[in-house]
């Protein structure tokens, strides 16, 4: 059925977040550092707008390390 529209392709975001335990015990303690990695990718057909923004919350009971992002 053409009804005479046109729906183009959209892209398809794929996110994932995973973290390891930087004293290499694999148990997650009180005091431990823990590095968080977030994948991003675009599965999808047509390039993503070149303005994306990735956040994240700080998840509860922990802090922040300063400066410590890297893209």
């Amino acid at each position: 059925l053409d009804v005479g529209y046109a729906i183009p392709p959209l892209p398809e975001i794929v996110a994932q977040k995973d973290y390891a335990d930087l004293d290499g015990d694999g148990i997650v303690e009180p005091g431990d550092t823990l590095a968080y990695t977030i994948t991003v990718r675009n599965t999808g057909a047509v390039t993503i707008f070149s303005g994306a923004i990735v956040s994240d919350t700080v998840p509860h009971n922990t802090t922040y390390v300063p400066n410590s992002t890297v893209l």
